[in-house]
């Protein structure tokens, strides 16, 4: 059975902090059926960048959140970044999904290996991260 995989990525700052966002977007479209990308307008272009990726590939939806948001948001950063992953992933109308963080790619060798992964069922998986 094939089931669909959503991808998920959170970046705030990505070309302020020289994250590799670009490259984790680009990751995910390889193996995912659709990709949500939560992100907040700075002033680095990194949300224009995403908008543009977007534009270019419908497998690309985008999660805004208003700067506002993000400053009312009296939690820790790490909270942050569970709340706002989750709100990418509450877009998201596939079986399974696969989150990254702006400053993570996959292995192309790993890619085959999720997907036999979400078609045999599984409940969960656990990938481990390489610095």
């Amino acid at each position: 059975m094939n089931r669909t995989l959503g991808g998920s990525l959170f970046i705030r700052n990505g070309n302020k902090y020289d994250y590799c966002y670009k490259e984790a977007i680009q990751c995910l479209l390889e193996f995912c059926d659709k990709v949500v990308v939560c992100t907040t307008p700075t002033d680095d272009g990194t949300y224009e960048t995403i908008l543009d990726m977007a534009s270019l590939n419908k497998k690309i939806l985008v999660r805004g959140i208003r700067d506002r948001d993000w400053n009312y948001m009296h939690f820790h950063a790490k909270y942050r970044l569970s709340i706002f992953t989750n709100y990418a992933i509450e877009m998201l109308d596939t079986d399974y999904v696969f989150n990254l963080q702006g400053d993570e790619i996959l292995d192309p060798s790993s890619y085959e290996w999720v997907r036999k992964g979400i078609n045999e069922g599984g409940e969960g998986y656990l990938c481990s991260r390489i610095n």
